[in-house]
């Protein structure tokens, strides 16, 4: 089981919070931490089928100001 220091995830979010006044800022903040976490930006309009692989983590934007992100499960055919 994962122990979360919940004071130091609070401080986390205000921090994101402060960074991201409009939802503008907050896709960027969260494009750049998910980047960090292994997460790969993908484009709306390319086919995915060659791309989405079992295991992947992925991202994508619309219009600057809404994200989307999801993984795929190892066992995914």
């Amino acid at each position: 089981m994962v122990k979360i220091n919940h004071k130091q995830a609070a401080l986390d979010f205000l921090s994101f919070v402060n960074a991201s006044p409009t939802p503008f800022h907050a896709v960027k903040s969260s494009k750049e931490l998910l980047t960090a976490a292994g997460f790969e930006p993908i484009k709306e309009k390319d086919s995915w089928s060659s791309t989405l692989q079992p295991g992947g983590k992925y991202f994508l934007t619309r219009n600057g100001s809404t994200l989307i992100a999801f993984a795929i499960g190892k066992k995914w055919k």
